[in-house]
């Protein structure tokens, strides 16, 4: 593979890259070169069984990766000391629709550093605070974000969910409860690893904001759920939830079994993108993930559920039919983080490239994801390699989107 490095010196960028740039004929043309893939890295979370890194092994960045041309641009370095504390990272990226980037910061060493940033959408974009440290934010690790219909955020932490409006005011379901904290019915006890959520649009044109999809880890309860728009406060508010280890599912013409088989007791849910196919309908595409794997416990796949929900007043919601589409742990073992480009149908994928139980290097994975049949096929570079193998950039991504 011939790669092309631009150096530049940026103001405390410890490796200094503003470029990065592949050449390979199998990217030209689609609807996909003009999009761009927004990756963070930081302490990434693969699933179950894997040895965390440390926060000075991996990256602490926020890039863009021009799709067409495969050229880098640093948005933001946390590990610039002139602009940051030690150990800070981003653990969570979503696309504010505004021209800005809102991120779930982190940092295991200085808690007090947790907040919410808003960057703009440029090469070294400018950088705001968006939502400062609080006590809702102090408690345990940032993990996730997304924007809510109301233009406000939600943020995961490992054991809630935090609402903020547009304001940014924090919202509680009750006194000093918090929005995605008081889980129960199906949902109950789903607050001690939360790894990923996603804000829905709204249902109903007169709602106030959507539902939110979580994923949860945690021996026993490797669980999707489905969560109220009025947050979750009360049995009914569990609208939805799909069990994860020893669940049976269905298989695809692309997964390497055939018929029903289940997930393995360790297929730990690490990441979520949630595909709207049409009103009240939708795909949930879900990354399982476990430093394990065997033919008798499938425990690293791509697995899609069908989502409905209601379109008028009163809340229904279902996660069913769930499928493999994928499960060849050469190219989807240890998984992190996805984003979905709706455009080409493209899957991007971040995963572990090795079968160690700590990482020595992470891809980006590609696959064309067909929604209706339902498969998905690994779309390699015309020398069949990866579609990013392991650089600076990709180095334990956190959180990815497709975007302009």
């Amino acid at each position: 593979m011939r790669r092309n490095i631009i150096f530049s010196i940026g103001l405390g960028l410890a490796f200094g890259v503003i470029g990065f740039s592949c050449s390979r004929s199998s990217d030209s043309g689609g609807a996909a070169a003009s999009k761009k893939l927004y990756i963070a890295t930081g302490l990434c979370y693969s699933g179950t069984g894997f040895t965390a890194p440390a926060v000075t092994d991996v990256g602490q960045i926020i890039s863009s990766l021009d799709i067409s041309s495969r050229q880098y641009d640093v948005i933001h370095d946390y590990a610039n000391l002139s602009d940051e504390d030690a150990d800070t990272y981003p653990n969570g990226i979503t696309d504010g629709g505004d021209g800005y980037i809102y991120v779930a910061v982190e940092n295991p060493s200085s808690t007090g550093n947790r907040r919410i940033d808003k960057i703009l959408k440029t090469s070294f974009g400018s950088k705001a605070v968006w939502q400062t440290n609080t006590v809702d934010l102090s408690g345990s690790v940032v993990r996730g974000i997304s924007r809510a219909a109301d233009l406000g955020i939600l943020v995961g932490t490992t054991t809630n969910v935090e609402r903020y409006d547009a304001t940014p005011t924090n919202k509680k379901v009750d006194v000093n409860v918090s929005w995605g904290e008081n889980n129960l019915g199906p949902c109950a006890t789903n607050n001690t690893q939360i790894t990923d959520l996603i804000a829905l649009p709204k249902a109903v044109s007169t709602d106030e904001v959507g539902k939110f999809i979580y994923s949860h880890a945690a021996a026993g309860q490797m669980d999707i759920g489905v969560i109220s728009m009025q947050g979750s406060n009360t049995v009914p508010h569990c609208l939805a939830n799909a069990p994860g280890g020893a669940a049976a599912v269905l298989t695809a013409a692309t997964s390497a079994i055939t018929g029903l088989t289940t997930l393995g007791a360790n297929a730990t849910p690490t990441s979520i993108v949630f595909v709207p196919t049409g009103a009240g309908t939708g795909k949930l595409l879900v990354a399982y993930a476990s430093s394990t794997n065997t033919a008798a416990t499938i425990n690293n796949a791509l697995v899609m559920y069908d989502f409905t929900e209601n379109t008028v007043a009163g809340e229904t919601a279902s996660l069913s039919n769930g499928k493999i589409l994928y499960d060849n742990i050469s190219y989807f073992f240890g998984v992190s983080a996805m984003a979905y480009d709706s455009s080409s149908g493209y899957l991007y994928v971040a995963s572990s490239n090795s079968l160690n139980l700590a990482p020595v290097g992470y891809n980006i994975e590609r696959f064309a994801v067909d929604l209706n049949a339902p498969t998905a096929t690994r779309i390699a570079d015309d020398d069949s390699s990866s579609f990013e193998e392991s650089n600076s950039f990709n180095n334990c991504v956190t959180s990815m989107f497709v975007a302009d």
